[in-house]
């Protein structure tokens, strides 16, 4: 829950808002003003750092994303999704494919609060599989991952040229990536009128 740019219904700035950071996103007119704007949310979140490049595909794109690796094997985190996959309980490795991806990283159980917390370590369980499996696959064909790469960005909007991404990946080679690659906001869940919220602590960020 933060401050981001809000418009009236002819597009005109406004001001800025606290509201829950997604929605900066719906505030654009098309994919690149949305990505833009979602950008500057997180750049003032998090002290003006500036947010240089950006991507942003619609749900499909998950899709997309999983299919450059083809078949990811991941440790359930958790059992958030036992409501709905009574066999993903914690601790299982189970087999992620295009057919249950979207499943894995995106839904929860909104019957509970704050489950948006085991989301997000499924999130991360699937970043840390999916990066260090995409290592593997640049090693032993780069080109042709790259390729992959290259088609999947092309259905989206960036704002940096395809031709970058043989660096990115270049770049990607060199990563060490684990647990300690992610960094949480300091904060705290507060419960919402229709949503959770979570508010960061912007002294300790």
């Amino acid at each position: 829950y933060v401050p981001i740019k809000t418009y009236d219904a002819n597009g005109q700035f406004l001001d800025w808002s606290s509201n829950f950071l997604t929605l900066s996103y719906s505030y654009g007119d098309d994919a690149k003003s949305a990505s833009y704007l979602t950008a500057d949310a997180v750049s003032r979140l998090l002290n003006d750092i500036p947010m240089t490049y950006v991507a942003s595909f619609d749900l499909d794109g998950i899709q997309a994303v999983h299919e450059v690796v083809e078949t990811l094997t991941v440790t359930v985190p958790d059992n958030s999704l036992e409501f709905k996959y009574p066999q993903w309980t914690e601790g299982k490795e189970i087999e992620l494919t295009v057919d249950n991806v979207e499943e894995f990283v995106r839904i929860r159980d909104v019957s509970e609060d704050f489950t948006n917390v085991n989301r997000m370590a499924r999130q991360k369980t699937y970043l840390l599989a999916y990066v260090n499996k995409l290592k593997e696959i640049l090693a032993s064909d780069f080109n042709g991952a790259a390729g992959k790469l290259e088609g999947v960005l092309a259905e989206s909007f960036t704002n940096f040229d395809l031709s970058e991404v043989e660096a990115f990946a270049n770049m990607l080679m060199t990563y060490q990536w684990d647990e300690n690659s992610f960094y949480e906001l300091p904060g705290v869940e507060e419960k919402g009128m229709f949503h959770d919220k979570f508010i960061v602590d912007d002294d300790a960020l």
